[in-house]
């Protein structure tokens, strides 16, 4: 069984992988924001969880500096939707990337100040005639999945790797799934 154990400031993200099985845990839920946001923040960071699981279990080196340097932007960008984060948080190098993730499409810009934007065109057909309610959680997932891929943008990671399209399709479908 392979572990990975990252911190993201105070918090810590484990994952546990065996023959391309694993499971996440994280104290990221424990981070401090508003109570009437804390549901939408905790299913940002369920998409974030999933997207590091899937990549895990592909072989994804999801301990390398570059990955979680990431991630800890992706929880700065999560933050933000929520709180002041300040802008230095959020620095990095000019890249425009275009991602196909099944049928769908991530696309992600920096400019060159380090100010990064992503947008997606995931709808709400991945859910099946489910209550409205679970899609805005669907959707809530997906932008933490988006912050994921923002922060490994920013970090130099190589995103356009088989095996991170990968890792972001069987994400996407967990959420689809567990939405």
């Amino acid at each position: 069984m392979k572990e990975a154990l990252l911190r993201i400031r105070d918090e810590t993200l484990l994952v546990r992988v065996e023959n391309g099985q694993g499971s996440v845990s994280s104290t990221l839920r424990d981070l401090t924001v508003p109570e009437t946001s804390k549901g939408k923040f905790e299913n940002a960071i369920d998409g974030l969880e999933s997207v590091v699981l899937a990549h895990a279990c592909l072989g994804v080196d999801i301990g390398s500096k570059e990955y979680h340097d990431g991630l800890r932007l992706a929880v700065s960008d999560i933050l933000g939707d929520y709180l002041e984060v300040p802008e230095n948080e959020r620095k990095g190098s000019l890249r425009q990337i275009s991602l196909d993730v099944g049928e769908d499409r991530i696309e992600v810009t920096v400019t060159p100040d380090g100010v990064g934007t992503v947008e997606s065109s995931f709808t709400m057909n991945d859910i099946d005639n489910k209550h409205e309610e679970l899609d805005k959680g669907f959707l809530e997932m997906i932008a933490g999945m988006e912050s994921v891929v923002l922060g490994h943008v920013l970090q130099g990671v190589a995103i356009e790797d088989s095996r991170y399209i990968e890792g972001l399709k069987i994400a996407t479908e967990a959420m689809a799934n567990n939405a």
